[in-house]
């Protein structure tokens, strides 16, 4: 009946299911950027880069704005002409937003070096209304853009499955040197149970789900923190790391440092997740968010390259490496 139909509809509405298909056979996985932040892809597209866009150039401000120099302010204002009420752009907060507004291009930047080095070998750009970028990187590579594309839309019989079609790529890629992320290289190394207790064991289980959206938490909160926003929250881990933070003192932050390092016939790539410079040495920190510390080993290896890459820029300072255990609120000096 209706009134079982909607019951059944009511019950439902809260539940939530799991569907992890980025690990079946043959899968596309659409993310946005942040959240693909430490992952890697054989191919990565890239979509949606038109002008105005992606990378973005309007610095888009919401209707209400705050700027610690005009204040609280709000992009709208109630009006009436010729015996009707409208709502009108207001021209002060117009004339402020222009006047006080900061640029943020290198964010953008920053977010677009972030996609495209998820890209193990092929890395491919799409665009409807081409951006400057988009249009410049054709030019500057000396790629063709194809414009040409032909395709039927075939409906398919329900209960049918079609077979994955092949993807015809170039011919082999030949690379002068061979890029590498710090995080494959984690992969690669054996698992330390040495320090892993029966007690963290319990602590330690997480699904890959909730564990990749508390990673993401953790670090975006981080960022903000360490980049001098304020950040109000009630959960602990935005307490412990706001305690973490403001306990180093450090003359300057540098959060979320992006690097390619050339070694050899290889380039390092990865992300380092805090820099606290002092006068008389530079702490690397990276933020751990297991609650375990059974791979004291892989975050060794990570740390050695990141005090590698710093060292290599800062020859005359002294360079030390720290793990921050969010979960756990512990410091390891490496």
């Amino acid at each position: 009946s209706p009134g079982e139909f909607i019951s059944l509809i009511e019950n439902s509405m809260n539940e939530t299911f799991d569907i992890e298909l980025n690990k079946t056979a043959e899968a596309v996985i659409s993310q946005t950027i942040h959240s693909c932040k430490g992952l890697e892809y054989p191919v990565v597209i890239i979509g949606n880069c038109n002008t105005l866009i992606f990378p973005d150039t309007k610095n888009t401000i919401n209707n209400i704005f705050y700027h610690p120099v005009s204040g609280l302010r709000f992009r709208k204002v109630h009006g009436s002409k010729n015996n009707y009420t409208y709502i009108f752009n207001n021209w002060r907060s117009d004339i402020l937003m222009r006047v006080c507004r900061d640029e943020n291009y290198d964010e953008e930047r920053r977010l677009l070096y972030v996609g495209v080095t998820r890209a193990k070998q092929y890395l491919y750009f799409t665009s409807y209304r081409p951006s400057t970028f988009f249009g410049k990187l054709a030019e500057i590579t000396d790629s063709k853009i194809e414009k040409d594309f032909k395709y039927d839309i075939i409906p398919l019989p329900a209960g049918e499955i079609l077979p994955p079609e092949k993807l015809n790529f170039p011919g082999e890629v030949i690379l002068s040197k061979k890029f590498i992320s710090v995080h494959s290289m984690m992969e690669l190394a054996e698992n330390d149970d040495s320090n892993n207790s029966n007690e963290e064991n319990l602590f330690a289980v997480r699904s890959a789900s909730d564990a990749l959206e508390y990673g993401i938490r953790v670090h975006r909160t981080a960022y903000k923190i360490a980049s001098g926003f304020s950040v109000e929250s009630d959960l602990e881990e935005v307490k412990r790391i706001k305690k973490f933070i403001d306990g180093l003192n450090a003359e300057e932050l540098k959060p979320e440092v992006d690097f390619l390092f050339p070694q050899e016939d290889k380039i390092y790539r990865g992300t380092i997740d805090l820099l606290a410079f002092y006068n008389d040495r530079i702490e690397v920190i990276d933020y751990k968010t297991g609650k375990s510390k059974r791979n004291i080993d892989k975050y060794k290896i990570q740390l050695g390259v990141y005090k590698d890459v710093i060292q290599n820029i800062y020859k005359d300072k002294k360079i030390c490496c720290k793990i921050y255990f969010v979960s756990l609120d512990e410091v390891i000096e490496l």
